[in-house]
């Protein structure tokens, strides 16, 4: 654990990133991950940012890891003011999926308002874009909701990440037909 310490404390090139993913992923090295999940929540910048970073890298087929700690992820997001480790934890959470029965309220509140707010950086507006998208998508009444903050917003003063985000979560919830169990997207 000092050794992996030792490198999240020092500047990470990829070849550093993909030896460590390879470990998790591969070697379904349980240990690995904990460190690094562990080190997200360390008091020193560099380290925590860095082991978000790795853990950014992991494959779908290893999300469930950090599924499991969905609620830990999503705290740290709402605490935080780093703005690097916010889009690092929403990158993670953009992976998972969000089951209607268990929405975080307050989590939803934060993408909501982080979409339209001009204090965050254009990343994190991008991210929660897409985030509102899954965690409203189980709810007719917040998809309303989220249109009509996505249509409020201007386009001819978006950032072209923003206006891109805006435009796909729209053709996304056009895509949505109402079914027994909720919402559903139709495939065409």
């Amino acid at each position: 654990m000092e050794e992996l310490q030792k490198l999240l404390a020092r500047r990470l090139h990829i070849s550093n990133i993909k030896e460590l993913v390879f470990k998790i992923q591969n070697g379904n090295n349980a240990y690995t991950f904990e460190a690094l999940y562990g080190f997200v929540f360390d008091e020193d910048k560099r380290i925590s940012n860095n082991a978000a970073w790795i853990l950014t890298h992991l494959d779908k087929k290893e999300m469930w890891r950090l599924f499991q700690r969905q609620e830990s992820i999503i705290d740290k997001v709402l605490k935080t003011t780093d703005s690097t480790m916010q889009r690092l934890l929403l990158s993670m959470l953009l992976k998972q999926p969000f089951r209607k029965e268990e929405i975080k309220t307050d989590f939803l509140d934060f993408c909501l308002l982080a979409i339209t707010s001009p204090k965050y950086p254009v990343s994190v507006r991008v991210l929660c874009c897409y985030l509102s998208f899954k965690q409203c998508c189980h709810f007719t009444e917040l998809l309303e909701e989220l249109k009509l903050i996505l249509y409020m917003m201007d386009d001819t003063q978006l950032n072209p990440s923003l206006a891109h985000a805006k435009k796909k979560v729209l053709s996304n919830i056009k895509k949505l037909k109402p079914n027994k169990n909720g919402l559903s997207f139709t495939h065409k």
